[in-house]
C-alpha cells in the first residue's frame, strides 16, 4: 500500500476526555477531502482510557491507527516519534484538544502547493 498524501500526528497525554470528539471531527473533515489521509494517536504514556478509546475507533475507521510507549516522555518526544513513524507525501500534527482546527488545513496546503516549506 503506498503512503496517503497526508499523515496527521496526534501527541496525546490522558485525553479520554476529549479523544473520541476530537477524532470523529477529524475523521469527518479529513473523509471528505479529495486526497488519501492517515491519521496517528501517539498516545504519550497515557494511564487513563485514551489508549482504549483510540483503538475502538481505529477498529472502525481504518485510516485511524494508535502507537504509543510508557512512561510518559513529554509532547515534543511524542511528535517527534510521530513524525518519524507517519507516512505520507505531506505530514502534520494537531494537539488533541484541535486548538487548530482541521479547516485550516486547506489553507496549509494551498501554501505548501504554491512552494512554501
Amino acid at each position: 500500500m503506498s503512503a496517503p498524501y497526508l499523515g496527521v500526528v496526534v501527541p496525546a497525554f490522558n485525553e479520554e476526555a476529549r479523544i473520541a470528539s476530537s477524532l470523529a471531527r477529524i475523521v469527518e473533515y479529513y473523509g471528505g477531502q479529495d486526497y488519501t489521509w492517515h491519521v496517528t494517536v501517539i498516545s504519550d504514556g497515557s494511564t487513563d482510557r485514551t489508549d482504549e478509546i483510540v483503538s475502538e475507533l481505529a477498529a472502525s475507521h481504518p485510516e485511524v491507527t494508535l502507537s504509543g510507549y510508557r512512561p510518559n516522555r513529554g509532547k515534543g518526544y511524542a511528535v517527534k516519534k510521530g513524525m518519524l513513524e507517519v507516512e505520507g507525501e505531506i505530514l502534520l500534527f494537531c494537539d488533541a484538544d484541535l486548538a487548530t482546527p482541521q479547516e485550516e488545513t486547506s489553507k496549509l496546503l494551498e501554501h505548501i502547493r504554491a512552494g512554501a516549506d
